[in-house]
């Protein structure tokens, strides 16, 4: 008896502290939601969360404090245990889902795992007479049938995102290609569209370290652009812009759905290796800004954080493009017209005059990952030069009317050459001199894109080789 008191006196210190601490952590978070300015989001959602959780955690610890000796606590059973896990992996998959890529659902999603680690603590689930009131309203058969499910349903998630994690720690990568430069590298040789990878997995011929007396040799970075995933080797802008500029080698480092942060990685991998003169970074900006690759950290509960979850998404996305066009009979290749108008939309984020929190931060992401490439650069005393790639949406009035549609935006909500002029004078400001292409492909228009795509078709490839080589050959481009 006494040492169930102690127990029902430590509960009730314990819940005391969790209200106090959740006090704290919500009025914090509405101190800088009331400081941003902001509309009703994702931060004050969890804030909310937080300070519901600490009423609960308050009359838990008033509860405890007056009433008697308690039978065994719940946490002590397997079912508790089951339930709390169960709820957790509930919170980050329907929050996955529903902020997809949005940084701040960590607010909401920390607030709603200690909302549902409240509740299973609070009295009611204490009580001995819970599992005989369940049983009673939904039937014991379905309520021990939903049980068994839910512990298998845990059983399985967790042995897959152990099996993943452990698979990338023993492959030395990243499965889901999250964040690894080395994820979406091409197979050696001949890959689909006439794409072809050398040995390292790079969309070019067999790279060497020794270089030819008198041959410059550019470093060309970049994602499925510099790929060049809808054009053969031989139409790729890169091996096009060798061609055009006399005593040059251009070696491609491009790996596709990377960004600026894999940019450096790939340079400092691999890149740095084969003594570049220069080094070239095309930014693709309907998505090396606003669309980096989610990093599965789970100490910062972020719904992004389970590689299941992930792995779930984009099963979801791929299955649901696949549906769209059964008539294709593949999984692959140009995307519907709901799925490329959705693409758009998204992309017409970065056109957008007002960015959201969550944009800001990504904004400011890029903008310091590119600043650590530069620097690099300088401590290599190797110059560096930029180039701007426009995205369909900032050039096609139609497309762009569309998207708009899709988002509830007003045209007056946005400006298509408002992110070229933020990026060019980010490097006017960093000294690295930038070409934005955004001039060429408005005069050549959707004509030098893939249809449903978003990726040059061979007259963009064309264009951007011409453009480039034209820049890079003017004097003092060295």
């Amino acid at each position: 008896m006494i040492r169930r008191e102690y127990l029902q006196q430590g509960r009730a210190f314990l819940s005391g502290v969790a209200a106090l601490g959740c006090c704290a952590g919500g009025a914090e978070q509405v101190v800088r939601y009331l400081r941003e300015n902001g509309a009703f989001g994702l931060r004050l959602s969890g804030a909310l969360c937080l300070l519901v959780a600490a009423l609960v955690f308050g009359w838990t610890a008033w509860s405890a404090w007056r009433s008697g000796p308690e039978a065994q606590p719940p946490w002590k059973t397997l079912r508790w245990w089951r339930w709390l896990v169960a709820g957790v992996l509930a919170i980050f998959v329907v929050l996955g889902f529903s902020f997809v890529d949005q940084d701040q659902a960590r607010f909401l999603c920390r607030g709603a795992c200690v909302l549902w680690i409240a509740l299973l603590l609070s009295g009611p689930a204490w009580s001995s007479s819970l599992h005989g009131t369940l049983d009673r309203a939904i039937g014991g058969r379905c309520f021990r049938g939903l049980d068994f499910a839910v512990g298998n349903v845990i059983v399985i998630v967790l042995i897959l995102e152990v099996g993943l994690r452990g698979l990338a720690v023993v492959r030395g990568e990243d499965t889901l290609m999250l964040n690894k430069a080395m994820g979406y590298r091409l197979q050696p040789g001949p890959n689909p569209h006439g794409v072809f990878g050398n040995s390292l997995g790079f969309p070019d011929q067999e790279f060497v370290q020794a270089k030819k007396t008198g041959t410059r040799r550019i470093a060309a970075l970049g994602d499925s652009f510099s790929v060049g995933v809808c054009v053969p080797y031989e139409d790729n802008y890169l091996t096009l812009l060798e061609a055009l500029l006399p005593q040059t080698e251009v070696y491609n480092f491009g790996v596709s759905s990377t960004g600026p942060r894999e940019y450096r990685v790939l340079l400092a991998q691999e890149g740095w290796k084969y003594q570049p003169d220069m080094v070239l970074v095309p930014l693709f900006l309907g998505n090396d800004i606003l669309e980096p690759i989610a990093v599965p950290e789970l100490l910062r509960f972020n719904p992004d954080a389970l590689y299941v979850e992930l792995l779930a998404r984009r099963g979801y996305r791929l299955l649901r493009e696949y549906g769209r066009r059964p008539g294709a009979g593949k999984l692959y290749g140009p995307l519907s017209d709901e799925g490329y108008l959705e693409l758009a939309s998204r992309h017409l984020s970065i056109c957008r005059k007002v960015d959201s929190p969550t944009e800001q931060q990504r904004w400011a992401f890029a903008l310091e990952q590119l600043r650590g490439l530069f620097a690099d650069c300088r401590a290599h005393r190797v110059p560096v030069r930029v180039l701007l790639l426009p995205d369909e949406v900032q050039i096609s009035k139609d497309l762009q009317a569309r998207a708009l549609k899709v988002r509830g935006w007003q045209a007056g909500d946005i400006d298509a050459s408002l992110p070229n002029r933020r990026l060019l004078q980010f490097c006017a400001n960093e000294q690295v001199p930038c070409l934005d292409l955004l001039p060429v492909f408005e005069q050549a228009g959707p004509a030098a894109y893939e249809p449903n795509d978003s990726h040059w078709n061979k007259l963009g490839n064309r264009l951007a080789a011409e453009a480039v080589a034209e820049w890079l050959l003017k004097p003092g481009a060295d």
